[in-house]
């Protein structure tokens, strides 16, 4: 059976897809997307090199055309282990770009069809979820591998999830007896679930997720799974379901003035319908974007959870964090320098439709390794790293409440009138009760209907109005299947009403 850590950073790098889907990248997941230069083989997707064929769990093309360069394909790789990532991991990388950049026939461009046959600059990005070595970090930044950081504290909910639904996996499993872990499986569903599968199928429904999910599934699986050990259907069906409710659509890919890709964690701005990332990232480009003026600031008093963030006028915020190489190239410079390095610098958010700058200036070595030690004016930053679990503690106060239904009502949501009748039915309601009170057609999801309420709960904390330990104030429930069964509210909501 497939070993904890291995399957967590499975998991994790088909969240991290969900994700950053919307930042411009098509995911590439079958041979037949381009046969020249991608192959099949029973363990998932390879791409050809000049040496050797390569696996890769998860690659992603660049829709953008970026001027003078060929075509941008990405290298996603997810380590979920308890020790920093080393330098054996980052020097694999470096061997897999060198070999597939190489990789080109010119027997094979004259034998395939006009204009078919193309090159792409291929890179790399490796995730890890307790940092990196030093001699990793160093040899990364040496050779163009990016390395991204998940355990600061803006990133902490996206590995929990990875971590609980890979123990839930693990245990369906063991439970059906199964030998070997179907990873194909796992991936395939995951990806039709978080609309990351490219690919169209029978039924039609292509890669967009919709109630009809399981049924989809199941008849596309019935050709492209070969017989042997499977997870059941409902089971992962119902897996699937509960990583759509967790990804929020709020990581991005920034680049810098660096060869560098930086993930950011945006706050502020967010649609509260993650579908409409989706749309945002089939958007034509719309060309360069004028600089938006930020100011860039610590968020935190500790070096050992450093971020950094980035604050627009319009409260629009911006976290990241990164490795100690890329952050001194990206947020500082030298005192003395006089050169265009010295003056401001930018921070571009690929969002799907030609990215968003962010224009701030840098700090001075002296003044950037003050900030990391103590964070300068962290009050005023948004907090978001809220444990999404109910406690058995009253923990929500009264004015809490009120504050969060004052907000729903005054951006005339719904979700007010819901969890007030769910508080006075003694804290649930029905998913049918759900659609009447909020007047939804019976076509409509309600993907996404539980974050408006949790984005203001996050905002009272961020004001020192709600306890940092606080449930969130609207949960979805499944029992079965992909759909909510019903919805809940904690427990204090229901004794403010029964009072």
């Amino acid at each position: 059976m497939i070993s904890p850590s291995a399957l967590r950073g499975y998991v994790l790098e088909e969240l991290l897809a969900g994700e950053l889907r919307h930042t411009g990248f098509l995911l590439l997941v079958d041979s037949s997307q381009d046969p020249l230069a991608l192959a099949q083989a029973s363990n998932g997707l390879r791409v050809r090199g000049r040496g050797a064929d390569h696996q890769v769990d998860v690659l992603g093309e660049l829709e953008w055309e970026i001027p003078f360069s060929l075509p941008v394909r990405l290298f996603v790789e997810a380590k979920y282990r308890d020790a920093p990532v080393g330098i054996s991991d980052v020097r694999n990388a470096v061997g897999v770009i060198n070999d597939v950049n190489e990789h080109y026939s010119a027997a094979a461009a004259r034998g395939a069809a006009p204009g078919y046959f193309r090159r792409f600059h291929y890179r790399y990005s490796l995730f890890s979820a307790s940092g990196f070595t030093a001699d990793a970090e160093q040899f990364a930044f040496t050779q163009q591998i990016s390395l991204v950081d998940l355990s600061a504290p803006a990133r902490r909910r996206i590995l929990r999830t990875a971590f609980e639904t890979a123990e839930v996996l693990r245990e369906m499993a063991f439970n059906s007896g199964l030998r070997k872990f179907p990873v194909n499986q796992m991936r395939e569903a995951f990806r039709r679930a978080l609309g990351t599968w490219p690919l169209s199928d029978d039924s039609g429904t292509g890669s967009r997720y919709s109630e009809g999910f399981e049924a989809a599934y199941s008849r596309a699986s019935a050709s492209s799974m070969q017989d042997g050990d499977l997870l059941p259907l409902s089971g992962l069906a119902q897996v699937a379901a509960d990583l759509v409710e967790a990804v929020d659509g709020s990581l991005y890919f920034a680049v810098t003035n660096t060869p560098f890709l930086i993930v950011v964690h945006r706050e502020g701005v967010q649609s509260d319908d993650s579908s409409e990332s989706v749309v945002s990232a089939q958007a034509e480009f719309e060309g360069p974007r004028l600089p938006r003026p930020a100011r860039l600031t610590s968020t935190s008093r500790t070096s050992a959870d450093a971020e950094w963030a980035l604050v627009t006028s319009d409260q629009e915020i911006v976290r990241f964090s990164t490795t100690p190489s890329v952050e001194r190239a990206v947020l500082s410079y030298e005192a003395g320098d006089r050169s265009r390095h010295a003056g401001t610098r930018t921070i571009t958010i690929m969002d799907g439709a030609g990215g968003t700058p962010l224009l701030f200036e840098p700090l001075d070595e002296v003044t950037r390794e003050s900030r990391q030690a103590s964070a300068f004016d962290p009050g005023y930053l948004y907090r978001d790293d809220i444990d999404y679990v109910d406690l058995p503690i009253d923990i929500w106060t009264h004015e809490a409440m009120e504050l969060l239904l004052k907000r729903l009502r005054d951006e005339r949501r719904p979700q007010a009138e819901v969890i007030v009748e769910a508080a006075r039915r003694g804290g649930r309601i029905s998913r049918d009760l759900v659609y009447q009170i909020a007047g939804f057609s019976p076509d409509r999801t309600l993907r996404g209907f539980t974050k408006p309420p949790r984005r203001i709960a996050a905002q009272l904390i961020a004001r020192g109005q709600l306890d940092p330990d606080a449930p969130p104030p609207l949960v979805a429930v499944y029992r079965k299947g992909v759909l909510a069964t019903h919805f809940q509210v904690p427990r204090e909501f229901a004794e403010f009403y029964l009072d």
